[in-house]
């Protein structure tokens, strides 16, 4: 069966977002030279000539772009039609991937889909998601975590993601069925995405993990109570030669990191120009 990865960069013209996703599909294509790399875009225009050699396929949204000030979240339920593969794995764009992903293949290519229960944060302890999952808990909602997620081409797949279409687009009246205590006036892709499992009764036929690390602050227990909004201005990190170090951890395998100021032009090229490398020694 055909296996790849998948990400959307649907916000037409902001070259961060293509950006992000160049160092995403780069830092696979060293980890993992076989699975292919898909693109979603809004429009082909908003991937400039230099970059497109990122990425095996680009793809436009086949249904159109529902909110094109928006990141990802309206058009999210899209990418089941949109990969190109049998099996994949959607990164949240704001990713790179620092290990192999073998494992990860061999743990969720028999199910049809798999959302993870927990996630590690830099010091590769497990996540406090006390912040993330506070809304779920008190609506008793399932807690998966959506960064990062496989599925397979199958019907149990589409119909997880045509229900997601549905909450999406009507998601202030899903909010009031679903959510009777501290509801948000905001969209909130993951709340609604665990709405859609408990609407499918499917929170308990969930298997398999993928293990990442989500650098946020939220993740965390601080002392602190003046913290700013984005890890890069409170934690110490530095990269070199693939390595990435967190307050002075090591952090490996896929890592969503969930800044707009991680990535910059140092850093992207030094992934493209690996790549480069990697295909001359073959």
């Amino acid at each position: 069966m055909t296996q790849g990865y998948i990400t959307l960069a649907t916000k037409s013209q902001d070259d961060a977002q293509i950006k992000q996703a160049v160092a995403l599909a780069s830092s696979l294509k060293l980890h993992d030279p076989v699975r292919e790399f898909c693109l979603v875009v809004d429009s082909f225009d908003c991937v400039p000539q230099k970059y497109e050699d990122a990425f095996d396929s680009i793809v436009e949204l086949p249904y159109g772009n529902y909110d094109p000030n928006d990141d990802i979240a309206l058009n999210i339920w899209q990418v089941y039609h949109c990969s190109p593969y049998e099996q994949t794995i959607y990164f949240d764009r704001k990713s790179i991937v620092l290990d192999s992903m073998n494992d990860i293949w061999d743990n969720v290519s028999l199910n049809d889909y798999t959302f993870s229960q927990s996630s590690n944060n830099f010091r590769g302890e497990p996540s406090i998601d006390i912040y993330q999952f506070f809304i779920h808990d008190k609506n008793k909602l399932p807690k998966f975590y959506t960064d990062v997620f496989y599925f397979s081409k199958c019907e149990r797949s589409a119909e997880l993601f045509k229900m997601l279409d549905v909450v999406l687009k009507d998601f202030r009246r899903v909010y009031l069925q679903f959510v009777t205590e501290n509801r948000p006036n905001y969209f909130d892709l993951n709340l609604l995405f665990n709405i859609t499992f408990k609407l499918l009764g499917e929170q308990n036929n969930i298997h398999g993990h993928i293990p990442y690390t989500s650098l946020r602050l939220d993740t965390l227990i601080l002392n602190d109570h003046d913290l700013p909004p984005d890890w890069v201005d409170y934690l110490s990190h530095w990269w070199s030669k693939g390595v990435l170090k967190v307050g002075n951890h090591r952090v490996t395998g896929i890592v969503c990191y969930n800044s707009e100021q991680f990535l910059d032009q140092e850093l992207l090229e030094e992934f493209r120009k690996n790549v480069r490398n990697s295909k001359n020694t073959v």
